[in-house]
């Protein structure tokens, strides 16, 4: 059963990984944001969306709740230049990386964080 699966669009080996959501030649969406004729076709798309269609992209994914707030925020997106949509493809991608640093570093993280709190009780006078 699980064979014949296999060939099904989104039943593949790559599945249940992040990023690859079953569809073939999707891979990892780190790996497309640091490819620099993906980031082209990517603004190019983006400057030729109708604010309409940008508006309904923006609530469907559910960055925002309200209908004139998307409305707001395409028309916003559609005057940026080329360079400022490149930069915030850029600051995406590093912040999507060092999200994933933290997601699979939750250990040391979580170590970080009891010993800045037990710096600052120190500090405090608290210890």
């Amino acid at each position: 059963m699980a064979s014949k699966m296999g060939g099904m669009p989104g039943m593949g080996p790559g599945a249940g990984r992040p990023g690859a959501g079953g569809m073939p030649g999707m891979g990892d969406m780190g790996a497309m944001l640091k490819d620099p004729a993906m980031i082209e076709n990517m603004i190019k798309m983006m400057k030729s969306m109708d604010p309409d269609a940008m508006a309904n992209m923006l609530m469907s994914s559910g960055m925002v709740k309200d209908r004139a707030q998307a409305q707001a925020m395409a028309r916003q997106m559609g005057s940026l230049t080329d360079a400022q949509l490149k930069m915030m493809v850029g600051a995406t991608a590093k912040l999507q990386a060092a999200r994933e640093w933290l997601v699979r570093n939750k250990l040391l993280v979580a170590a970080l964080v009891v010993l800045a709190i037990a710096l600052l009780l120190r500090w405090l006078g608290w210890m």
